[in-house]
């Protein structure tokens, strides 16, 4: 009868596993949530704040150190080899690391992620489509992706979903 318990257990975990790693071909990257929000347009520009949180940054940034021997980047590379933002033109858009937010309020911050590490930030135009990316284990691992339309005006901040992706769109 123990046999038995134990069996179900271990295959209640394995399948565990296997649902919060993502599935088959994923590479080991799930899904991840990820926090936006965009002033109101100014000279036909808005801009888009993302919350990057401890939660995500620190253990990513942890595995990075390992595998590189030890030497830790400072956080504008690591934004660099994680984060990409691609305009509808297929063009990388420059993505600003900030420790503040105009637009989004500590207790958003707070709701959303806790702790905010920084904040990233890019100019973009209302109505345009962007892709939004995030790798964890660059440049081998798999990216995961939303596309994000820019409102026609102020949007309080939300989370957007970013999906695991069979390529990138990484230039």
């Amino acid at each position: 009868m123990r046999a038995f318990s134990l069996l179900g257990l271990l295959l209640t975990v394995g399948i565990m596993l296997y649902l919060f790693t993502g599935g088959p071909g994923s590479g080991g990257q799930a899904a991840l949530e990820l926090p936006l929000a965009f002033s109101a347009p100014s000279a036909g520009a808005s801009e888009m704040h993302v919350i990057v949180g401890v939660r995500l940054a620190n253990p990513v940034r942890a595995k990075d150190a390992d595998r590189d021997g030890g030497k830790v980047k400072s956080w504008d590379d690591w934004v660099r080899l994680h984060f990409a933002l691609v305009g509808p033109d297929g063009k990388p858009v420059p993505l600003e690391r900030r420790n503040h937010s105009k637009i989004i309020k500590p207790l958003e911050v707070a709701n959303m992620v806790g702790t905010e590490e920084f904040f990233l930030v890019a100019k973009v135009r209302p109505g345009q489509t962007y892709t939004l990316q995030f790798t964890e284990r660059p440049p081998d691992g798999r990216p995961c992706a939303a596309q994000v339309t820019v409102p026609p005006q102020a949007q309080a901040v939300r989370r957007y979903l970013l999906q695991p992706v069979a390529d990138s769109t990484r230039g």
